[in-house]
């Protein structure tokens, strides 16, 4: 059998061994999000985190708007993924936390500029999204593993198919998704 061929069914494997963990990521990422968006009054907060965003790309240009969308995804991906294994609570609480500003920032488009507006999120997170939810369902699956024997037995094995979904199929993804995002930032400045 090749080499990629393995690589491959590792990386299935991996994924089909997590999709409850990403399901489980994408709920939260959901709930939290139609929290953002209905209690928005509850977490004005978001505006200084905003701000801050804001304050950080306001100068970059193309490439290096890019550079900085990848980098900051990137690792946030990494580390949602590794850190799972503090028995999964960093996942959960990047995925309640993004949901929680996705659905704030849609409510603040809507209103600003009204509901049709918030298409504008959609293009990058057609890709950035499932990267996301891949990633931190992964890293909730990995922390899941360390409170059964066989899951403990196995850790090795699941760290080293996470690599490789973060490498092949977390890391593509991210990229597509900060080249459409900072190309759509780039034309709206």
């Amino acid at each position: 059998m090749k080499k990629s061929q393995t690589i491959w069914q590792d990386i299935c494997k991996e994924i089909k061994l997590s999709r409850f963990h990403i399901l489980s990521i994408v709920l939260i990422f959901f709930i939290s999000g139609f929290i953002g968006y209905f209690f928005a009054g509850s977490f004005s907060f978001i505006d200084s985190i905003l701000k801050s965003m804001v304050d950080q790309v306001k100068n970059l240009n193309g490439p290096e708007l890019f550079g900085f969308i990848l980098s900051n995804n990137a690792r946030s991906a990494l580390v949602g993924m590794f850190l799972g294994l503090i028995a999964g609570v960093v996942p959960v609480f990047n995925s309640l936390f993004n949901g929680l500003i996705v659905g704030y920032v849609i409510r603040k488009v809507a209103i600003a500029e009204g509901i049709s507006q918030a298409w504008k999120i959609l293009p990058h997170g057609i890709f950035e999204l499932p990267a996301v939810f891949i990633a931190l369902g992964i890293g909730l699956r990995l922390g899941a593993s360390i409170f059964t024997k066989e899951g403990r037995k196995d850790i090795t094995k699941g760290l080293y198919r996470a690599v490789l979904v973060y490498l092949f199929v977390v890391l593509p993804l991210l990229i597509i998704a900060a080249f459409i995002e900072s190309l759509l930032i780039s034309l709206y400045k």
